[in-house]
């Protein structure tokens, strides 16, 4: 079947993508049936268009995975893991991690935007006060006169402004939205000293995700890390994982092979040797996977919590100047006339 030429689709309607599908799926009701209600109900057309492509491809009796890439317009992460649930029989629970995923990058994206967006606006009109000014026969002097200067100096240089800001929404875009860039950007971080052991913990929160539902899915152990290596493209915990594939082939325990590779600390390695001789490797891997989610959703939240009150503090002082370069001139008006 032929791929699907489109725009990718944004964080949000990804979000409402799966969250309306994973509802409808997890409800008992049939991809197809799923997919059938969600057209009829969605005003936008870009979206019927992919609904009735997947549903043309599931009909043609391709899998609603490989629709889905086929479709062209989804990240290869989204792909890889429907595939992985798929396999499981966790269709449904992927399709809600995924709109919680994807819901949370929306968040963010929209907070730093509105963020960012009122105090460029106040910069680039704040020449207008001054004609306003100049037409009343007012002037203006002193810390106001010297914020306005500031202000035009931005808007003098907004072709320079405007180049960098398209630059920084390309590459944007670049990263965010295609394959290609994704791989490079966590490529990136992986490369940068600073950033590497957060990027390790994303792959590796990836990958006991993965093994989580392929361990309760009954599955081998060789088969549980072969599939979870198709989520991960962190090529250092790709080498281990595939290291750890290979001691596991040579007659080595789960447990031992993840060990000793590296892949997991000596503490997950030894949980998993204790919980394998009892028979509950999945409870053991349910934990895993956990804890890892949690570190890197604290390691975010840390990260957030160092920029956002920075950017905070920035922002108000940016609109606290414009507007009492507003409101002085203003009040000096008023006394006059006064």
């Amino acid at each position: 079947m032929a791929e699907q030429r489109q725009k990718p689709l944004s964080s949000a309607l990804i979000f409402h993508f799966f969250e309306q599908f994973g509802t409808l799926y997890g409800s008992g009701i049939t991809p197809m049936e799923a997919l059938e209600i969600m057209k009829r109900d969605t005003d936008n057309r870009e979206i019927a268009n992919l609904l009735s492509f997947i549903s043309e491809g599931m009909d043609a009796g391709d899998p609603f995975s490989l629709c889905i890439e086929n479709s062209g317009v989804f990240p290869g992460y989204v792909c890889e893991l429907l595939r992985l649930g798929e396999e499981t029989g966790r269709l449904d629970e992927v399709c809600g991690s995924l709109a919680v995923y994807y819901e949370e990058q929306d968040d963010l994206r929209s907070s730093i935007r509105n963020a960012v967006t009122y105090p460029v606006v106040m910069l680039l009109v704040m020449p207008l006060f001054s004609q306003v000014f100049e037409q009343l026969g007012a002037s203006m002097s002193g810390v106001s006169l010297t914020l306005l200067r500031m202000s035009e100096l931005f808007s003098r240089s907004y072709k320079v402004l405007a180049g960098l800001m398209a630059l920084a929404l390309v590459l944007f875009l670049y990263f965010y939205q295609t394959a290609r860039g994704q791989k490079q950007f966590l490529a990136l971080l992986s490369a940068f000293p600073p950033t590497r052991s957060f990027a390790d913990s994303i792959a590796l929160t990836r990958f006991t995700g993965a093994l989580k539902m392929t361990q309760a899915a009954g599955m081998g152990p060789d088969r549980c890390l072969t599939l979870s290596m198709n989520v991960v493209e962190n090529e250092r915990v790709r080498e281990r994982a595939e290291k750890s594939l290979k001691l596991l082939s040579d007659g080595e325990s789960f447990s031992d092979s993840v060990g000793k590779t590296g892949l997991f600390p000596p503490f997950y390695a030894s949980m998993l040797r204790v919980f394998a001789r009892a028979g509950r490797m999945d409870q053991a891997m349910n934990f895993i996977a956990s804890r890892y989610r949690r570190d890197t959703d604290q390691r975010i939240a840390r990260a957030l919590s160092a920029i956002e009150p920075a950017l905070v503090m920035i922002l108000s002082v940016i609109v606290g100047t414009i507007l009492l370069s507003v409101i002085l001139p203003l009040m000096g008006m008023m006394t006059s006339i006064g």
